[in-house]
């Protein structure tokens, strides 16, 4: 079972859904506030450290949200402290914090580093996401001011703080959860901008099985896909702002 420092039993999480539904500036925009890890790939039987940061948080006051790791891929096996210490909670492989703070802390912090084991070759930005599975994923300021939390995956040693300023968000096909499923397959993505998106669910051999096609409005998203038949099958994603692509087993009963 994974180990963590200041686990709690139950974890609350900070509700900040009631304040005036305003939004902060942040590091990369208006209405969102961008944290970080590196990209990584990993194979079998390895150990990865995956250390997440803040931006500079002199307009932050708090943030919570949710860490989720694709349990085909990596098995959590303890949580480290960073350079802050924010409340936390453990559900098998979701980690939920929350932290706040009535002094202004200047530059980037370490939240935590997650120790994962990794159980076959894969990436880190398809086995880890972001998401308000147990802790909503916000981030708000002094003056209570909301502004959703996102995960960005940096090139490691290119990220430099005008990076940070100026580089506009990509989008996100995140893992599917559950996979394997029963059915409907769903799929869940973040848009830095409002516009169309493409999904696409195929079989191994090419055959389109469903699609999705529609405006959406940005942020976190999530649409549903029915599928017919058991097996694996592949999901694109297609957007102005970025593709990706997940496998998902489908399990009939």
């Amino acid at each position: 079972m994974p180990s963590s420092f200041g686990t709690e039993q139950k974890f609350t999480a900070i509700k900040t859904g009631d304040v005036d539904g305003s939004v902060m500036s942040s590091t990369r925009g208006e209405d969102w506030v961008v944290f970080y890890t590196d990209k990584q790939r990993f194979r079998a039987g390895e150990s990865v450290e995956v250390a997440i940061k803040t931006p500079n948080l002199n307009s932050v006051a708090g943030f919570q949200f949710t860490l989720e790791a694709d349990p085909a891929y990596l098995v959590l096996q303890s949580v480290e402290p960073g350079t802050i210490s924010p409340r936390i909670g453990i559900s098998e492989n979701r980690v939920a914090a929350s932290w706040y703070s009535t002094s202004v802390l200047e530059g980037e912090q370490t939240v935590f580093v997650l120790k994962f084991t990794a159980l076959q070759t894969g990436s880190l930005t398809g086995a880890l996401q972001m998401n308000s599975a147990i802790a909503q994923a916000e981030a708000y300021d002094h003056s209570f001011k909301t502004a959703q939390a996102v995960l960005q995956f940096n090139s490691v040693g290119n990220r430099t703080e005008a990076d940070v300023s100026s580089n506009i968000l990509s989008a996100i096909l995140f893992p599917i959860s559950p996979n394997p499923t029963a059915g409907p397959v769903s799929a869940a993505f973040f848009l830095p901008e409002a516009g169309q998106v493409t999904l696409t669910l195929s079989d191994v051999n090419g055959r389109v099985v469903a699609t999705q096609n529609g405006y959406f409005d940005k942020g976190n998203q999530r649409v549903e896909m029915q599928v017919g038949d058991s097996g694996l099958f592949f999901l694109n994603f297609q957007s102005a702002s970025g593709v990706g692509v997940q496998r998902v087993v489908v399990r009939k009963n």
